[in-house]
């Protein structure tokens, strides 16, 4: 059995894997940022609002 032969589909499937992993976090990161961005401020409004308001 040629095990070279093999050892290389593996290496360019996982290779292959890693790059569309990294692509697809490179798509979502944004908006995810965004998400947690206007999530960190509502927290941070209401936070304010109950010190003021109590």
């Amino acid at each position: 059995m040629d095990y070279t032969a093999l050892s290389k589909a593996v290496v360019d499937a996982l290779t292959n894997i890693g790059g569309q992993i990294t692509t697809n976090i490179g798509s979502v990161a944004p908006v995810a940022l965004g998400i947690v961005g206007a999530l960190m401020v509502i927290s941070f409004g209401v936070r304010t609002f109950r010190s003021i308001a109590g």
